[in-house]
């Protein structure tokens, strides 16, 4: 009896595991490619259309670049919001991980990540508003 039970308790991890990993996969596949803002919000405020227009976001693998500056990234499908974690490496956040949020939907991907005073703390809703230290992007593919 107690192998039965060490058994499904092991098959419930394992199975588990590769739930979790294939929800991974597919939106890790779905993140891939260029991406352009269309709206960037930070302490309630709305970026100007130049700078909207700036903002490239490439995604190749576990690696996101925006511009020069270099990332890596790990994503979790099965939270509510999805998560999102951000380690910068380089710039003055290098090796830190900046918690955040993200959704893939009708064609558009937001994230919602710390850029302040907070910024281990992880984003429970995608809103900026002032003093949260919370960026809010939406993107869509690059043309």
């Amino acid at each position: 009896m107690r192998w039965t039970l060490h058994f499904v308790v092991i098959f419930g991890v394992l199975a588990f595991s590769v739930v979790h990993a294939g929800e991974a996969g597919k939106d890790l596949k779905a993140l891939q490619g260029e991406w352009q803002a269309v709206e960037l919000i930070g302490q309630g405020k709305k970026a100007t259309e130049e700078e909207v227009k700036q903002f490239r976001l490439v995604i190749k693998g576990n690696d996101l670049s925006i511009g020069n500056r270099k990332s890596t990234f790990k994503i979790d499908p099965t939270k509510s919001p999805k998560a999102i974690d951000v380690t910068p490496l380089d710039g003055p956040q290098k090796g830190k991980v900046i918690p955040g949020i993200y959704a893939l939907e009708k064609g558009q991907l937001r994230i919602c990540i710390s850029n302040g005073p907070n910024d281990s703390d992880r984003p429970k809703e995608f809103k900026a508003e002032p003093g949260t230290g919370y960026v809010v992007i939406t993107l869509e593919r690059a043309k």
